[in-house]
């Protein structure tokens, strides 16, 4: 019986991260590593068909988001390589030594980055932002101090309007900062009048990026004008060669309405060419779109079937 409530408590836990819609992408990852090393610890608790059955739900539930689909990949392709006729307590042993490496990679970053940024020393005089990403964020506070005669102009990024967000965080470190349209931002970057576009990253692979629609356009438009762009993001955002596809971006446009004949499509997230972007900023290194090509992705392990877009229930 204890057993029993261990489990239904672990498995209550693990369905809030899968329905939290409030969250980012790494801040469930670490809960998620962490409640699965608090039920491995629980007697009766390692069921290799529960865990794997309970992460492909988490795994369905954020499927716009690369680290979970990383960590559901990682963890699933443990389950489904280990010798199971070993004993229970070597295997409960050896997850949990490599889970706690992995949350050890994910716990790490955020400070790797902060002590990386102290020292970086940003292109300008113009800069543009665009959308909110808690990765920028994180490292404009990082900053050692703000380039001389910088100017911060971030487009509102509509829909959503999570600009807004982007140009307070920049005000109150100090920053000139102007929130403008989206369209006045798109000119000033094919006027090449934005020096350095800083972009976050929601995934990425060795080829394109995924990150709030229009920040493709964008991106090539300052890259066009001869002028710089770069991605600051986290390693656990890339996928495998060619695994963009996995992510659900959002639904193809709507038909129109009988009433008006209007419709109205509402897409948050686009896709971008690494070709536009001169670097891509990680906690672990710096990239080129060329050095990415020629890297091995820190997760070799294959996607399962079982976790493939194609194969989601319903």
């Amino acid at each position: 019986m204890a057993d029993q409530m261990n489990t239904e408590a672990w498995q209550l836990t693990m369905r809030k991260l899968a329905y939290d819609r409030k969250r980012g992408a790494t801040e469930l990852v670490v809960d998620a590593v962490d409640c699965l090393l608090e039920g491995i610890a629980q007697p009766g608790l390692y069921d290799p068909s529960l865990i794997r059955k309970t992460l492909t739900t988490l795994r369905y539930e954020h499927t716009s988001m690369a680290p979970i689909l990383n960590l559901t990949a990682e963890i699933c392709y443990w389950l489904d390589t280990q010798d199971q006729d070993l004993d229970r307590t070597a295997l409960v042993n050896k997850m949990r030594r490599d889970i706690e490496k992995i949350r050890e990679r994910y716990v790490t970053d955020n400070q790797q980055f902060q002590d990386k940024f102290r020292s970086l020393e940003l292109t300008g005089p113009r800069f543009g932002f665009y959308s909110w990403s808690s990765t920028v964020a994180l490292c404009m506070n990082a900053l050692a101090g703000i380039p001389v005669g910088a100017k911060a102009f971030v487009g509102q990024s509509i829909p959503g309007g999570e600009g807004k967000k982007t140009a307070k965080m920049l005000a109150k470190l100090g920053w000139s900062t102007w929130l403008i349209s989206d369209t006045h931002l798109a000119d000033m970057a094919k006027a090449g009048k934005i020096n350095t576009l800083i972009l976050g990253c929601d995934a990425y692979d060795d080829t394109s990026f995924v990150n709030k629609i229009g920040s493709g356009a964008l991106a090539a438009l300052v890259k066009a004008a001869g002028q710089r762009v770069e991605i600051w993001t986290h390693e656990s955002k890339r996928l495998n060669s060619s695994e963009i596809h996995e992510l659900n971006l959002g639904k193809s446009e709507p038909e129109p309405p009988v009433s008006t004949g209007i419709a109205i499509p509402t897409p948050l997230f686009g896709t971008g060419s690494l070709s536009d972007i001169d670097v891509i900023r990680t906690p672990e290194k710096d990239h080129t779109p060329e050095s990415l090509r020629e890297q091995t992705i820190s997760r070799p392990s294959p996607l399962p079937d079982y976790l493939k877009l194609e194969n989601r229930p319903g």
